[in-house]
């Protein structure tokens, strides 16, 4: 039989891998189709085509460069290549892009620069120049860390020099040039990794679902025995409940549905273990009223022959003797006692086995308690009488009846320990009227707490057991609930509680 966790379990694990391949399918196809919109000849193409169109202009301006450079170099050369005669190079530089000519001797030495503005040039080196002078040919020259200017060196005649002319590009065309080249190199190395590319985004795919994955399981088992173990716990507190422990209960952990359903799982055991007690005591209650017909019925027939029988003995004796008159007359005596005392159990038996109905009259329960009380004048009893009881229906001749027997109780308790005091208190609380009567006499053991209630139990040499009996049964006859405690040698406390509705 598979456990409710591990079905909670399999079905978060199938939900958890279920989108695993429709999603690696959709990723996948998604990719490809990305691929193919960037990777194809067109795109290919063209990006070629504006590279070497970029490279075929900046050719270009690196050949008008060399042109310029050559044209300025004819013209110092025409005027003998007379150093003081540089000043007439100026009008050579145009104004609409930055330049810059530089003049160096055959030593390599700086004898002439000018620039048509204050831009920040490239540097030339001795150990750049000396090579140039070497060669002795027109060529350009390249700045790699500032691009965007290019220089042309050119020989003067009869190797008297070099002129060095320094142009500058246009800054969006610089910027523009290397974004194609490096777009064009970029797109190159991810055509040639492309299925490496592929196959690293389908990796990284997996490497992050899968750890959101097994987060979801891990999670999931976790739920699932946040809500299993509740279910387990529930499940084995009814087979406690079904074994006979009444008493036991289930944990509340939660406030949700799941603490809701353990709470109303103990109120519905506490319930029913309340009126399986009820049905018992009514059970008991019914037997022990049948027996308590039966033994009046049997009791009380034979009384009446016997007392009959003992008086004629008495009257028909006509001897003169003195000492068996008196020892007649004794006897009968002590029998007659003894029959009455057995007339007063069958009363008992009698009362108990055939317990009237209630007759509830609106009433006031301070008033009766008022007048029970002044049947005993010089008994040391308290009275805590709430003002806020009300008026409600009850049987005053069962109430009565009540009162009496658990004071009646209480006087014969401060009787055996010598002295005390007895203390009466009702007040309301919600829909209920609840009254106590304490005493401070010998107290109740634990062991026969329980006992008091049933019927022939008592404690007292000459009781028959049925005072408190008869109590309880008057008290749930009205709707209520009568409960004692006790603490032994010192104080004993009935606690009532009756509706004042019904």
């Amino acid at each position: 039989m598979i456990r409710i966790q591990t079905k909670l379990i399999l079905a978060i694990l199938f939900v958890s891998l279920l989108p695993v391949l429709p999603l690696y399918f959709v990723v996948n196809d998604f990719f490809k189709k990305s691929l193919e919109v960037g990777f194809n000849a067109k795109v290919e193409q063209a990006l070629e085509n504006a590279t070497q169109l970029s490279r075929r202009l900046l050719s270009e301006y690196k050949q008008q460069t060399l042109r310029q450079a050559e044209m300025v170099a004819e013209r110092f050369g025409a005027r003998g290549n007379d150093w003081s005669m540089t000043g007439a190079l100026a009008g050579a530089l145009p104004d609409s892009l930055p330049m810059r000519v530089q003049l160096y001797d055959r030593k390599g030495t700086l004898v002439f620069e000018r620039a048509t503005e204050s831009a920040s040039f490239p540097s030339l080196f001795m150990n750049r120049i000396h090579p140039l002078l070497q060669e002795a040919r027109p060529q350009i020259i390249d700045h790699p860390q500032q691009p965007q200017f290019i220089s042309a060196a050119v020989p003067l005649r009869n190797g008297a020099g070099l002129l060095v002319l320094t142009r500058g590009l246009d800054a969006g065309f610089t910027s523009r040039f290397q974004q194609i080249v490096d777009v064009n190199q970029m797109f190159k190395t991810l055509g040639f990794f492309r299925e490496d590319l592929q196959r690293s985004f389908l990796m990284a795919f997996f490497v992050i679902y899968i750890p959101i994955s097994l987060i979801s399981i891990g999670l999931g088992i976790a739920l699932s025995r946040r809500i299993s173990r509740p279910i387990r716990e529930l499940a084995a507190a009814t087979q406690e409940v079904a074994a006979g422990n009444w008493e036991h209960r289930v944990s509340v952990s939660s406030r949700d549905e799941l603490g809701q359903l353990a709470e109303s799982f103990n109120l519905m055991v506490q319930n029913l273990h309340e009126k399986q007690q009820q049905v018992i005591a009514l059970e008991k209650m019914a037997m022990w009223r049948e027996m308590a017909r039966v033994l009046a019925h049997e009791i009380k027939n034979p009384l009446t022959p016997i007392q009959l029988t003992i008086q004629q003995l008495r009257d028909k004796y006509a001897g003169d003797d003195e000492s068996y008159r008196r020892l007649l007359q004794e006897c009968s005596a002590i029998i007659n006692d003894e029959i009455k005392s057995l007339q007063n159990l069958v009363r008992a038996f009698s009362e108990f086995a055939r317990m009237p109905e209630l007759q509830r009259l609106d009433g006031d329960l301070n008033e009766l308690i008022h007048d029970i009380i002044r049947l005993y004048p010089d008994a040391n009893i308290q009275m805590q009488l709430g003002a806020n009881v009300p008026r409600f229906r009850f049987d005053p001749d069962q109430l009565r009846r009540v009162l009496i027997n658990l004071i009646e109780n209480a006087l014969q308790s401060l009787e055996k320990k010598g002295g005390g005091a007895i203390r009466i208190t009702t007040r309301m609380a919600d829909d209920q009227v609840l009254l106590w009567i304490e005493d401070t006499g010998t107290g109740i053991p634990e062991d026969i707490r329980a006992k008091i209630w049933e019927p022939y139990f008592s404690t007292k040499k000459h009781g028959m057991g049925l005072g408190l009996a008869i109590v309880r049964r008057i008290i749930e006859e009205h709707g209520g609930h009568i409960a004692v405690d006790s603490q032994p040698g010192e104080w004993t406390r009935f606690e009532i509680r009756l509706p004042v509705t019904g």
